[in-house]
């Protein structure tokens, strides 16, 4: 019976979440050059938090018991460290770095690492729509690729200049 409960909490955990990142989907703001500027959702954040959260209970729990732990504990610490770890730290970084800023002529694209990349709309060659990664790559004509999170506010604004710049690649971005 709890794993009926707990299952039906995750999967109305993971509804609300698609449904309020849904909702601001069309959330778009504007710098006061003209450009429509997108950003990532909060829920990154939040979730990046949790994470790490999660890593510094395992840390303090780790350090209170240490006594009994065997290696096969510290080897589980160890994945859960890494695993969430890498993602609180990911997410934190694509939350508080990864801009898009676009326009009809240009598209800016900021990593979560900082790198920038500029492309023009009619250098693009090809839309890949990876929906595993909910990433958005646009090649322009060297091979150079820009990745654009599915996931920021004000995606569907982008998916309809993109129809409108390159209505060639339009059926390429799923909904």
């Amino acid at each position: 019976m709890i794993e009926v409960i707990s299952s039906f909490i995750a999967a109305a955990f993971g509804g609300f979440l698609y449904w309020y990142i849904r909702k601001t989907a069309n959330d778009v703001s504007f710098t006061t050059d003209g450009l429509a500027k997108l950003v990532m959702h909060p829920s990154y954040k939040y979730l990046s938090f949790i994470c790490l959260l999660i890593c510094l209970v395992c840390i303090a729990g780790a350090i209170y018991d240490h006594e009994r732990m065997d290696t096969t504990g510290f080897a589980f610490l160890l994945l859960i460290l890494f695993l969430f770890g890498f993602f609180g730290v990911y997410g934190l970084l694509v939350y508080y770095n990864h801009t898009v800023l676009f326009d009809e002529q240009v598209i800016i694209c900021r990593g979560p690492l900082g790198r920038v990349k500029r492309i023009a709309w009619a250098d693009i060659t090809d839309v890949v729509h990876d929906t595993n990664l909910a990433v958005v790559y646009l090649y322009a004509g060297s091979r150079e690729r820009l990745s654009i999170q599915q996931h920021v506010k004000g995606f569907d604004e982008f998916r309809r200049t993109l129809v409108r710049q390159r209505p060639g690649f339009a059926s390429r971005i799923k909904t």
